[in-house]
């Protein structure tokens, strides 16, 4: 059985959760240097393991040297939620795969999630390298796909239990439309409240 075939058999026995029909709006960056990879500081993420350290590293290293012929992306998925109150705060759920290209289904992929507020020095940052209009591609993927780019049953059951099942959590990323030429977020949708027996 293959890695792909593996993954699927791995999904459908996750108890509740149908991945059919399901969609995000991702932006993905390339890349290009080891600067940039550090920029985004991912590596002080408590989620990133030794192993996925020095994956990551090696690639960085043909990129340093210019040979190879694999690219280090990295795709962004997230949320937005407003706290209202006594003040007003937004917080940020963002999802990373990391991932290469060209890509290995469910071989070499990798999962980190980070929470920010809207006044973070760190978001400011990801908002600048994941800015829509210039350096990161919008691409339409489904829940399906992003599972087969990662690794290891355990990210895709972490991205399943924290994010995707909907009979846990109500989980809605942002999504952009086009405005006069401009890509913008589209409004915040009201959150559904979870329903317990």
């Amino acid at each position: 059985m293959s890695r792909a075939e593996q993954r699927d058999k791995f999904i459908s026995n996750m108890c509740g959760y149908n991945p059919e029909g399901k969609t995000h709006q991702v932006l993905t960056i390339k890349i290009g240097s080891r600067a940039e990879w550090e920029k985004l500081g991912l590596e002080t993420n408590r989620r990133i393991s030794i192993k996925e350290h020095t994956y990551i590293q090696n690639i960085l290293w043909d990129l340093d040297q210019g040979i190879g012929d694999r690219e280090l992306r990295v795709s962004l998925l997230r949320q937005r939620n407003t706290e209202r109150g006594f003040k007003t705060t937004v917080w940020f759920n963002c999802i990373y795969i990391i991932h290469t290209s060209p890509h290995q289904d469910a071989v070499d992929g990798h999962l980190v999630d980070s929470l920010y507020t809207s006044d973070d020095k760190e978001y400011s940052v990801i908002e600048e390298l994941f800015d829509q209009n210039s350096n990161a591609l919008i691409e339409e993927w489904t829940e399906t796909h992003m599972l087969h780019l990662l690794a290891t049953d355990d990210d895709a059951g972490y991205l399943i239990d924290h994010y995707f099942d909907e009979t846990i959590l109500s989980f809605v990323s942002m999504r952009f439309v086009r405005e006069s030429g401009v890509l913008v977020p589209l409004p915040e949708p009201p959150r559904k409240s979870l329903q317990f027996p």
